[in-house]
């Protein structure tokens, strides 16, 4: 049976709900950075499309582009702290990414992107 969508009525709640999805992404990309820690880039790219959808998602709770500003709770009192969430995010996703566009995986690492991307949703 599937989960059933929930709304989240109050500024803490939201604040909640990002902090546990934050939990599940972090722990995510900390995979792909132990990856390459290890100088195994070939994982690292192929954990790229996951993880650059985690941290969209994260900037989606914030409010980019538009995303989920109709439907959220007032969040005005914790609108800093996720900007500060999807700023940390945003730079170790770059960081990671640069690595991979630097080594010798470059071209699988934009394949893996087309097929999630492009290939598996048309």
């Amino acid at each position: 049976m599937p989960i059933s969508p929930k709304q989240s009525n109050t500024e803490a709640e939201y604040k909640n709900l990002v902090e546990r999805f934050s939990y599940l992404a972090d722990q995510e990309l900390k995979k792909c950075e132990a990856s390459i820690a290890k100088g195994d880039l070939h994982s690292a790219a192929i954990q790229m499309p996951s993880v650059i959808s985690l941290v969209s998602t994260i900037g989606y709770f914030r409010g980019q582009d538009g995303v989920f500003l109709d439907f959220r709770p007032n969040v005005t009192n914790i609108q800093g702290d996720l900007y500060a969430n999807e700023d940390a995010f945003e730079a170790r996703l770059r960081k990671v990414m640069n690595t991979i566009k630097a080594s010798s995986e470059a071209a699988f690492y934009k394949n893996q992107l087309e097929t999630a991307f492009v290939k598996n949703r048309t």
